[in-house]
């Protein structure tokens, strides 16, 4: 479960929109930017996938409703660990990441394998060399692109 929420002392924290949580599935480690238009980008790692699959996901929310994320029908298949997302000049967003080499993920995600040879494999994978990853966010289609 994703929550999105605010604080003004670091203590007391209340949801940015009508309730704290945006998003139930498999994600985890989260980033966000906000575009100049002051809506909201962010990505999560799916790496125990959910009802879109596994990888990663991408999430938009508009400026006015920034509590109401809307997020891709399918995961997209790149799992993005420790992902950082930052706004550069203008209204460029970029994407930085590790990310391992695309060989060690199956086509069909980790539903193909039984749970305890999913679980192997992701600590195997975890071992594995991983490489960094940079994209440019496009917020406008929805979609990253390679940078």
């Amino acid at each position: 479960t994703v929550l999105f929420e605010q604080s003004t002392d670091g203590f007391t924290w209340s949801p940015v929109g009508e309730k704290a949580e945006v998003y139930t599935g498999g994600i985890s480690e989260v980033s966000f930017a906000f575009t100049a238009q002051g809506d909201l980008v962010a990505v999560g790692r799916n790496e125990d996938g959910d009802r879109t699959g596994f990888g990663s996901q991408l999430f938009f929310a508009r400026a006015g409703d920034l509590g109401h994320w809307q997020h891709l029908p399918v995961s997209m298949p790149q799992r993005f660990d420790s992902p950082r997302m930052m706004r550069m000049a203008g209204d460029e967003l970029l994407l930085f990441a590790r990310q391992h080499p695309p060989l060690l993920v199956p086509a069909q995600g980790w539903r193909c394998l039984p749970h305890r040879s999913a679980r192997c494999e992701r600590q195997l994978r975890g071992a594995a060399h991983r490489a960094r990853a940079l994209f440019r966010v496009d917020a406008r289609r929805h979609r990253l692109l390679l940078s």
